[in-house]
């Protein structure tokens, strides 16, 4: 019964981070918008359009979500996560206009994923040290998610973001440390950030940024060091490139990308990093002498 309980909180929570966490994307793009001194007419344009509905007021306490098409003000039943965007069947209640599928699709997949890590956790939940590490990887995920979002939209990931998820996966590994401080542990996990994170490293200042950008082997870093494996940093590094090949090959195929075409690697890496993370000890068994 406890665990039925846990399971359907953690999929509310889910619905409910998802539908933030995508509030918060265009929030913070617009701040990053605000910020830079000079933007190309593309980004002028984004940066007046989201002035213009006043996506963030003056006094956080009566911020409130808006329609990015009309800036009509939410109202609650707008604002049920996954159910309110199937009763509206995707559209603004005021300008009918559609709203992005990306929202239900966040929704939905936090829904899932957050249950999911309480399912397969590696260790019972019996201790404040498990809980702690428990909850920082929910705010790792909610983080990652942010980022997702973030990057396949602008191509780019916000510095503060990423030092959040490096500051929580330091959190992460420090409650492990009946098991970390180990010679074959922290050589392990000195592995994983070389092979994993030094590889977009190398690759972004062999290349001055234009095969990997610089956000890309930070996003990495804090991957390995939640992995803490150097064999499952190789997994995500290969699965990370096979999933760009299948999503890119078909494209280049039919001309509507270019070898020149900027592909956002986060979303990749995310992607892959889940699947390890959730996949790594079957696959260690499995792959392993």
């Amino acid at each position: 019964m406890t665990d039925i309980f846990a399971i359907t909180s953690l999929a509310l929570l889910g619905a409910c981070v998802g539908s933030f966490s995508v509030a918060q994307v265009y929030r913070i793009r617009l701040s990053q918008l605000s910020s830079t001194k000079k933007l190309t007419s593309v980004e002028r344009a984004e940066l007046n359009k989201l002035k213009k509905i006043k996506l963030t007021p003056k006094k956080p306490s009566v911020d409130r979500s808006k329609c990015l098409s009309c800036g009509y003000q939410l109202a609650p039943l707008d604002l049920i996560p996954v159910f309110s965007w199937l009763f509206l069947r995707g559209r603004c209640r005021k300008c009918k206009k559609t709203i992005g599928f990306t929202e239900f699709l966040t929704e939905i997949t936090l829904t899932i994923v957050f249950p999911l890590s309480f399912i397969f956790w590696h260790a019972p939940l019996e201790t404040p040290l498990a809980i702690a590490q428990f909850t920082i990887w929910i705010i790792f995920l909610t983080t990652l998610t942010i980022l997702f979002v973030y990057d396949l939209r602008w191509k780019l990931l916000p510095t503060f973001l990423l030092t959040t998820l490096i500051i929580a996966a330091i959190l992460f590994v420090l409650c492990s440390y009946d098991t970390i401080f180990t010679v074959d542990r922290l050589t392990s996990v000195f592995l994983a950030v070389t092979i994993l994170s030094g590889t977009y490293f190398i690759l972004h200042h062999a290349s001055k940024g234009r095969w990997v950008g610089s956000g890309d082997w930070l996003l990495a870093l804090p991957m390995a060091l939640i992995l803490q494996d150097w064999f499952l940093a190789i997994l995500t590094l290969f699965l990370a490139n096979f999933i760009g090949c299948l999503a890119v090959i078909p494209s280049l195929a039919r001309k509507k990308l270019t070898t020149n075409s900027a592909i956002p690697l986060g979303p990749l890496l995310i992607i892959a990093f889940i699947i390890i993370f959730f996949t790594g000890s079957f696959l260690t068994t499995a792959l392993l002498p």
